[in-house]
């Protein structure tokens, strides 16, 4: 599940003040007319309620989308490039300063305007810019997979969740291909004010969107989810008369998928850690192997910290399991991250775990009982298993492509020849300083560690 990230803000700049251009006098001041479409977008998503803000993704991402082409614009003429053919001579009248909240980490004050930070370069200005639209591509993707988790008949469809699924993965894929364009230019830069924007930090999200984007692969085709959710659900009924069709899955491509996402997570963890100091024979053959399955299902249990039958965990657990209150507990927080569900107030900031954790259970339950009435397989030790798993194998290898940079097109260059109108200027006011305290990168209701 792809974590839930706050948004930056970000102060009222007028570039037009900080650069001109003799060649195409319009340029900066239409730039700056983008941006501050930007920031009223970012200061709405910001006010508006969690259950609403994933309305205004499309708009935010098309406000940022039609400012890049004017900022990659001011930073071509800056350094002599040609747009469209056509020479821009931009010159730095004064330093470019930009104020931008950092969400990925936690720093000092430098303003008093809510914690945002001054950024001299229209470099950052880039990058901060940048790193908000792959952040939203990664909103945009949640927003498809909580379609899949509305108690609905339509959610249980194995279409429906193949479509979201596709979609969700094309969102992460976006972001991904954004950061990886990103990471090279915050490499070649001086030192950044702000982890955010560090190498490490954009380096540490591209393989934590890589690593989201293969698990959205191999769930696209996991019957497992939409199993439990419908077994789950109070408003189904299709269990009155049919049990869950389940078909067959590669488990062994799967497998190792998997285990290229828990290296992508691995990474992309340490990463972050260096950024912020602060973030009929077929049938026979299962049964011969349940043993072996229940086993897996046991060192995955141990791989995402719950306790396993036979641990000391376990054993401290059975007098409450005898006396229901495991099973309270358990329903409890199935009713509260259903409840996150319902409010959009960050859900998914396990990363799934809690999802993946019920089937687990539900396999294991569902095989010991199998296994103790007719397999009675030895059942071996799951640490053996971990130690000699396979290596990864990257899924997603053939569908990565390269970010385009958004350029104007010649007709949009010629016209910024052309001088400013006086009733183009754009009056930006003072930055309000509402805007809270939040966990780092997460919604302001959100106090769960992700990892």
């Amino acid at each position: 599940m792809p974590y839930p990230f706050q948004l930056p803000t970000t102060s009222a700049t007028p570039l037009s003040q900080s650069l001109t251009s003799y060649t195409h006098p319009s340029l900066p001041l239409t730039a700056t007319t983008h941006r501050h479409s930007l920031r009223q977008c970012l200061k709405s998503w910001k006010r508006t309620p969690p259950a609403q803000q994933q309305s205004q993704l499309p708009q935010l991402i098309q406000a940022i989308t039609a400012y890049l082409p004017y900022l990659f614009a001011l930073d071509a003429g800056l350094s002599g490039k040609a747009v469209a053919g056509e020479e821009l001579d931009v010159v730095l009248v004064s330093e470019v300063i930009v104020e931008w909240k950092p969400v990925l980490s936690k720093t000092e004050r430098e303003s008093a305007r809510a914690g945002r930070v001054r950024l001299k370069s229209l470099e950052s200005e880039l990058a901060f810019t940048l790193l908000t639209l792959a952040l939203a591509h990664i909103l945009a993707a949640r927003t498809h997979l909580r379609v899949l988790l509305a108690d609905t008949p339509d959610s249980f469809s194995l279409t429906t969740r193949s479509a979201q699924h596709a979609k969700a993965l094309r969102s992460m894929l976006d972001a991904h291909s954004i950061l990886t364009y990103l990471l090279p230019r915050t490499q070649s830069a001086p030192t950044p004010p702000v982890a955010d924007i560090s190498p490490s930090a954009i380096s540490a999200l591209q393989s934590l969107t890589l690593a989201d984007a293969t698990l959205l692969f191999v769930a696209k085709d996991d019957p497992y989810p939409a199993a439990l959710a419908e077994a789950r659900s109070k408003s189904s009924t299709e269990w009155m008369y049919k049990a869950p069709s389940l078909g067959k899955v590669r488990a062994g491509l799967f497998a190792r998928c998997c285990l290229e996402a828990a290296a992508h997570a691995s990474r992309a963890h340490s990463l972050f850690s260096a950024a912020s100091t602060s973030t009929g024979g077929g049938t026979g053959r299962s049964i011969d192997e349940l043993g072996l399955g229940i086993a897996w299902l046991r060192g995955a249990k141990t791989e995402l910290g719950l306790a396993v039958a036979g641990s000391e965990d376990a054993d401290a657990d059975t007098g409450a399991k005898r006396s229901g209150l495991a099973k309270l507990k358990s329903s409890w927080k199935e009713s509260r991250e259903a409840k996150k569900v319902q409010t959009h107030t960050a859900w998914g900031a396990d990363g799934g775990r809690a999802e993946e954790a019920l089937i687990l259970d539900d396999l294991e339950r569902k095989w010991m009982k199998t296994n103790d009435t007719i397999g009675v397989q030895t059942i071996p030790g799951y640490a053996a298993l971990l130690a000699g798993m396979p290596s990864g194998r990257d899924p997603l290898r053939e569908m990565l492509r390269p970010w385009k940079v958004p350029v104007l097109d010649a007709e949009e260059v010629a016209r910024m020849r052309a001088p400013p109108e006086s009733g183009d200027r754009v009056e930006e006011g003072e930055s309000s300083g509402d805007d809270d305290s939040v966990v780092p990168g997460a919604f302001p209701e959100g106090v769960g560690a992700y990892y």
